[in-house]
């Protein structure tokens, strides 16, 4: 292995074979560490809470072991586990048991996945300032704090991209991260926040602001265990209201009106249930109301106490939706045309008003009576962002994994204890800020929580330092892989290279097979008689498919018949030529080989379906299933070969008609009148079983060689005996086929005939 000359000669550039020899040696005979050389594997370093690696070396501490700096990753690990430090790999999850040749394998096998991801992330981006190196840190540092694999950020950040249509780097990865610490705020799905904020910026929202105002919906509505569900309807309403081009804050207002609508109490208005009020509402609102004419007078009435009354301006606010703001601090159409309504109906009974609320709204009086209950409550959405900007603090700046427990203090004007006791045990803030916070009250200490939590963080659990620390460990291995990537990719092209000289010496090998076996008779013979187990031709098959195979091929068959124009019989009559030919198998070969295909077609006739597609010579043989079907498709119904087999099929009536006409006229089997009875009967299976479902019909002999056509079949005359009469003999009962002038199968008979000789008469022939 270690011979430079071996290597020279399996490339056929001397001097890179000689560097990739080399680097082999050093590889393998220094163990993982390389005194020099440009594949030296890349120490992993702790990242800063900023994402900044530390200068100097020293490496990575996990637990029970001590990772090189540079290099030396494997014998870290066996030296640790011999120290002592076994036990703490086990805690660990790594298994010592495991040994040092499975770690290095997942190390290797980690770092090779992280490059992939990191190419298709890099050719996705098509950001010309960013190379692969370059990404590949910007993703690891994004891990910091979130206990994301490398693999995992790569992933994410992927994911982000093709949401948003992303091509800075540095943006994906940050906005990825921003995304991931929300989601563990909240509760949710990394995957799920990523794609979820991601789609709200492409159409047009701060991915931020869009979390935060999740946050608040989420606190508001109290379906903190429905998240994804209360996400899935702001991005629905967002891509309304960017389709309408409606204005700024409807985001807002909807989720206001949502919140309000669940937090009610009335179950009727929880969740999707009062989201699909909200939507009808707005349909309604946004055509002027749903009571026709009257509908319009009301809305009228209501722009025109807003101090708009030109016809185009009121059609062009209702285009926007139920939330469209009237002027820059005027009501919202909803809340003009529900003030309206209360003032047409101020000193009637309530169910007066409810029922024309509903009627405008096109809702039911009782759903009216509802939504207006639920909205005398009103809501604070919106709070947590007006507490930032008091504190100022950009929302961009905001520690993601604080957004709940932000969002929690926003929503109330006064602290709880549990709030501050939570607050407290928070090991993300330092410890004399804690303590500061614990001896404050009131407004200033709700302020100061909030401050602080939006600096560092939320609150950290015992899970979180599990995912942490089982990161950390991964994110390990995958550093100490890195380095021997290369060495790995090096290998791989002297694989390569070799392969070429094997494949060489194959292509020869077959040139000798074709000018001798193929040129030689009697050796093509004893190649056959081995592939056919001792027996000279025969038939063999090509390919080997499952029973669910095997039907979706004859669902194919038939549903391609039926394309074609034929009817339910005559495509199950198609469909049974093929289990009797083939059992559906695209490789098979009958007749010693010289029938191919799905359908046993000889050279002659495959020879014509090559020439009317512009194939190859040979080509049908290796094509797929579908397309042997379709070209024999072809030659049933539209080429004029086999005596016009395609207008006489047209012609049949039932199953087993079109099953016995073209088992004689099409497929031609040596035993004519036998396999046109069984192949009938087959048909009449299949048609049954496309009709009611059912098992696949099944046929034994599934090749059947074709063969040249039989003499005439009218019995011979029998020999006669030595005192001058006939012998008499029994035979089996002849099935004749009853034609119409226009030579289609009207039906078929058996017709017994007992012997024949001495006087007796087949069929009454006189």
């Amino acid at each position: 292995m270690f011979d430079a000359a071996r290597w020279r000669h399996l490339h056929p550039d001397g001097t890179r074979g000689d560097r990739l020899h080399s680097n082999a040696v050093r590889y393998v005979l220094q163990g993982t560490s390389f005194a020099s050389g440009a594949h030296a594997p890349q120490a992993m370093v702790p990242m800063s809470a900023g994402g900044a690696q530390p200068s100097g070396g020293g490496g990575i501490s996990l637990p029970g072991f001590q990772m090189p700096s540079a290099g030396g990753v494997a014998s870290g690990l066996g030296r640790s586990a011999m120290s002592g430090g076994a036990w703490m790999l086990g805690m660990a999850g790594v298994g010592a048991a495991a040994g040092l040749a499975g770690m290095a394998s997942q190390a290797v096998s980690q770092a090779q996945q992280e490059a992939v991801a990191n190419d298709t992330l890099l050719r996705s981006l098509r950001d010309l300032d960013t190379d692969f190196g370059g990404l590949r840190r910007s993703v690891r540092d994004a891990t910091a704090g979130l206990g994301l694999t490398y693999q995992e950020a790569q992933r994410l950040s992927l994911a982000w991209v093709r949401a948003t249509n992303e091509t800075s780097g540095d943006a994906a990865t940050r906005n990825m991260r921003f995304a991931v610490g929300a989601a563990r705020s909240l509760g949710l799905e990394s995957g799920s926040m990523v794609g979820g904020a991601g789609r709200a910026a492409f159409l047009g929202e701060d991915p931020r602001r869009f979390a935060v105002l999740l946050a608040e919906t989420m606190r508001d509505s109290r379906m903190t265990g429905q998240g994804e569900a209360v996400m899935g309807q702001l991005l629905r309403w967002q891509e309304g209201f960017a389709r309408n081009m409606s204005g700024a804050g409807a985001l807002d207002r909807a989720a206001g009106m949502y919140a309000t609508l669940s937090s009610s109490g009335i179950p009727g208005l929880r969740g999707e249930m009062g989201a699909s009020l909200m939507d009808r509402v707005n349909a309604s609102l946004s055509q002027g109301g749903a009571a026709g004419d009257a509908s319009m007078h009301l809305t009228y009435r209501a722009m025109a106490r807003n101090g708009i009354t030109d016809p185009y301006r009121i059609e062009h606010l209702l285009a926007g939706g139920m939330f469209e703001r009237i002027g820059e601090n005027g009501p919202t159409v909803f809340e003009a045309t529900s003030q309206e309504i209360n003032r047409l109906y101020a000193g009637m009974p309530d169910y007066q008003r409810w029922h024309a609320m509903g009627r405008h709204f096109g809702i039911n009086p009782r759903q009216a009576q509802a939504l207006e209950r639920a909205m005398r409550s009103g809501g604070n959405l919106g709070g947590m962002g007006r507490d930032l900007a008091a504190l100022g603090i950009n929302i961009q700046d905001i520690n993601p994994t604080s957004l709940a427990e932000i969002a929690e203090l926003s929503g109330h004007s006064m602290v709880s204890a549990e709030a501050v006791t939570r607050f407290r045990q928070n090991r993300a803030i330092p410890q004399a800020d804690r303590d500061r916070v614990g001896g404050m009250l009131g407004e200033d200490q709700r302020r100061e929580m909030i401050r602080l939590l939006a600096q560092h963080g939320g609150t950290r659990t015992d899970g979180d330092q599990v995912r942490d620390t089982m990161a950390q460990m991964a994110n390990a291995l995958t550093a100490a892989g890195t380095g021997l990537v290369p060495v790995l990719n090096d290998m791989r092209e002297v694989l390569s290279d070799l392969g070429q000289n094997i494949g060489t010496l194959s292509e020869t090998l077959g040139d000798v097979y074709e000018g001798y076996v193929r040129g030689n008779p009697d050796a093509r013979q004893s190649l056959e008689r081995r592939r056919n187990g001792g027996a000279a031709g025969g038939n063999f098959r090509g390919e080997a498919i499952t029973g669910a195979e095997e039907a979706q091929r004859a669902r194919f068959i038939y549903e391609e018949g039926i394309r074609r124009g034929l009817t339910h019989e005559q495509a199950s009559a198609v469909v049974a030529q093929a289990r009797v030919e083939s059992n559906f198998r695209a490789g098979a070969r009958g007749d010693s080989g010289r029938s191919h295909g799905v359908f046993q077609h000889d050279a002659a006739r495959r020879a014509a379906m090559e020439r009317q597609f512009g194939l190859q010579p040979g080509a049908y043989s290796t094509s797929s299933f579908e397309g042997q079907v379709r070209m024999s498709y072809w030659e049933m119904l539209e080429s004029s070969g086999r005596d016009n087999v395609g207008a006489a099929l047209r012609r049949t009536q039932t199953a087993r008609e079109a099953g016995a006409l073209l088992s004689n006229q099409w497929e031609r089997p040596g035993d004519r009148l036998g396999e046109a009875r069984r192949r009938g009967g087959l048909s009449e299976n299949f048609s049954e079983h496309f009709r009611n479902g059912g098992a696949m019909p099944d046929a034994p002999n599934a090749v059947t060689p074709a063969r040249p056509d039989p003499p005439g079949n009218t019995p011979a005359p029998a020999p006669a005996r030595p005192d001058g009469q006939q012998q008499a003999f029994n035979i089996a009962p002849l099935d004749v086929f009853i034609r119409d002038s226009s030579g289609a199968v009207m039906r078929e008979e058996s017709l017994p005939v007992t012997r024949i000789g001495g006087d007796a008469r087949p069929w009454g022939i006189a």
